[in-house]
């Protein structure tokens, strides 16, 4: 199952493979960072410095292989299976889809390291696959991904769901196993599921451990209001572009953007009642950063959240101090010298242009009297079908989405001649006195 290296050393090639993962993982934490809150976007950064400074290392040690002890190479082994056990932690502790993409590149990496025999590096658990686990779903395989030089080929290995004993199928660098089927009745939002490693020591009496996240089989709760509007009583607008920046004199920007002044800034027009304005739609146009060099952190901006209420935008611009990049160049008949490289530092800059899109009150126009009202709770990946009255000319369908982990609004106002809309947790469509709604 495993390929040994020379007793007591790492090689050259082993770091190579190492330093591999660690790039693949480090970019998707920086594609996500753009994506998450200013807590998370943080705490990756952290993350994201320190496979940075453990890559500079593997690289030294690559370049000057030949002549560096085999403690140096163990250590820079170590410090990255460090980056990526406290990455696992991120991901257990938050389980927030946000964090998803990181958690399958652990997965995908988890093959790479498996198949390596490290010396004095540990078994370690780095992705559980399905990232999240429906109660009601009919397949309930799990996947335990990871480096684990204790169990061989031929090892039935042994894992505790919940406290419950399950017999896992070892495949390179995954365990693999049936959850229970009491999963379904668990009334929590995470399970711990323990790896039981051959017994060799007391260093290994203690299972290895993550967690599997469950969720509800009904997360969308949907409020549909039918009504007989006046004619034209209700618009559908879309606004001009929306510019947020931010830069290093406000490195980190968190902008609320409510739907009546956004409306007022964006739709020039005196037809329309602001205050009536609800958010139905917002568009990413643009996303345009500059850094001193490019060995500085990246500026990132993302549309954070919108309801129909407001729009929230998260900007980052941090500052990047004076330093010199060690790098080495190619010389003649297949030589490398040492070609260090100077960044004078600054800051950055970040801007976002996003287009937003409106249901909007005539000024004037009559009250709409609702006709009927509909809560339904929908399941994932279903189609829930709705009756609307005869009289009806407009519908307000508003969803709270949860799941235990991430959570959502929307609304929008549909007509009877409305195209179908694909929004962010859900289609809408209406046929006549009928209307389709599909949940993801």
């Amino acid at each position: 199952m495993a390929a040994c290296g020379p007793p007591g050393g790492i090689t050259v090639s082993q770091l190579g493979a190492v330093q591999a993962v660690l790039k693949d993982v480090r970019s998707v934490m920086e594609a996500t960072r753009a994506r998450a809150d200013l807590a998370t976007a943080r705490r990756l950064d952290e993350l994201i410095a320190d496979a940075h400074a453990v890559q500079q290392a593997i690289d030294d040690l690559i370049a000057h292989g030949a002549g560096r002890i085999t403690a140096e190479r163990v250590t820079a082994v170590r410090r990255a299976f460090g980056v990526l056990a406290h990455t696992r932690a991120l991901i257990d502790a938050d389980g927030r889809d946000v964090l998803a993409e990181i958690d399958a590149s652990l997965a995908a990496m988890a093959a790479t390291l498996d198949a390596i025999r490290f010396d004095a590096i540990p078994d370690q658990v780095l992705a559980i696959s399905p990232y999240k686990l429906r109660r009601d779903a009919a397949d309930r395989e799990i996947s335990i991904y990871g480096y684990f030089p204790s169990i061989g080929s031929d090892t039935v290995a042994e894992v505790l769901v919940d406290g419950q004993r399950v017999t896992a199928r070892r495949d390179i660098g995954r365990v693999r196993f049936d959850a229970p089927a009491t999963l379904a009745a668990h009334t929590t939002s995470s399970v711990v599921i323990g790896l039981r490693l051959p017994a060799r020591g007391p260093a290994l009496a203690t299972p290895l451990e993550g967690r599997l996240r469950l969720v509800a089989g009904t997360p969308y709760a949907f409020t549909i209001e039918a009504q007989r509007d006046s004619p034209d009583a209700f618009e559908t607008v879309v606004g001009h572009r929306h510019v947020a920046t931010a830069d290093a004199r406000e490195p980190e920007r968190r902008i609320h953007l409510p739907a009546a002044s956004l409306f007022a800034e964006t739709v020039h027009d005196p037809r329309y009642d602001p205050a009536t304005a609800q958010i139905v739609g917002v568009q990413t146009i643009d996303v345009s950063v500059w850094t001193s060099c490019d060995d500085c952190a990246r500026a990132s901006g993302r549309v954070a959240a919108w309801t129909a209420a407001a729009v929230d935008v998260t900007l980052h611009a941090p500052r990047c101090d004076y330093h010199v990049i060690d790098q080495h160049c190619d010389g003649p008949s297949g030589t490398r010298f040492a070609c260090p490289r100077v960044c004078h530092g600054g800051g950055s800059r970040v801007a976002l242009t996003l287009v937003p899109s409106f249901t909007v009150r005539v000024k004037g126009a009559p009250e709409a009297p609702v006709l009927a009202t509909r809560r339904i709770r929908a399941a994932w990946q279903s189609v829930s079908v709705v009756p609307l009255p005869s009289l009806w000319t407009s519908a307000r369908v508003s969803l709270v989405f949860d799941d235990d982990f991430d959570r959502g609004e929307t609304v929008i106002v549909v007509k009877r001649d409305a195209a179908p809309v694909a929004l962010p947790f859900f289609d809408v469509r209406v046929d006549h006195e009928t209307l389709w709604l599909t949940t993801r």
